[in-house]
């Protein structure tokens, strides 16, 4: 048994690690984000969260969990931890805008990634990684221009397209919004 844990009605949980996290998303308001750290991505219309959920439509890869979006952070299911995708670039640093990003969900231990199957795309996660690069839509601070900051908002791009990850509308239904 792990020293610091603690019991959830999702099984053990590692009390330190947990901090860290809270620690993160609550000072990460203005902060510059590095490489490594973990982060909460929130869908800004709806105000939801990215999240890794716990099943699996995947026909092609059966190791694969669905994303999609939830409305509260409890758990890890919503943390991802972000790494640069460019051996240029190391665990610590700051993350540029630009940049080609690779991103872990922290409750499965997978990679945000993008699929093709049955004729459409597919965001799960999954053991294939993706490219992804940011681009920021506005930023609540120039301090740290050229870098991204907690709290902007941006626009999450496939690789180098021009197509980025987006949430079908309300008018769409539940199935298609996972």
């Amino acid at each position: 048994m792990l020293a610091n844990t603690e019991e959830k009605a999702e099984g053990l949980v590692d009390v330190e690690k947990w901090k860290f996290m809270m620690k993160t998303a609550q000072g990460g308001g203005h902060r510059t984000l590095l490489y490594g750290h973990a982060i909460l991505l929130r869908h800004s219309y709806s105000g939801m969260y990215l999240c890794c959920l716990s099943t699996s439509r995947s026909s092609m890869d059966k190791l694969a969990f669905d994303v999609g979006l939830q409305e509260d952070t409890t758990g890890e299911a919503c943390w991802w931890t972000i790494h640069p995708a460019s051996k240029q670039r190391s665990e610590g640093e700051k993350v540029r805008v630009g940049d080609d990003l690779i991103l872990v969900s922290i409750s499965s231990e997978r990679y945000l990634h993008l699929s093709y199957g049955n004729g459409s795309l597919h965001v799960d996660a999954a053991f294939q990684q993706t490219l992804w690069s940011v681009a920021p839509i506005s930023s609540g601070s120039e301090v740290a221009q050229g870098y991204l900051i907690g709290g902007d908002v941006l626009r999450l791009l496939h690789g180098h397209m021009d197509e980025c990850l987006t949430v079908p509308s309300g008018e769409h239904g539940e199935e298609q919004r996972r």
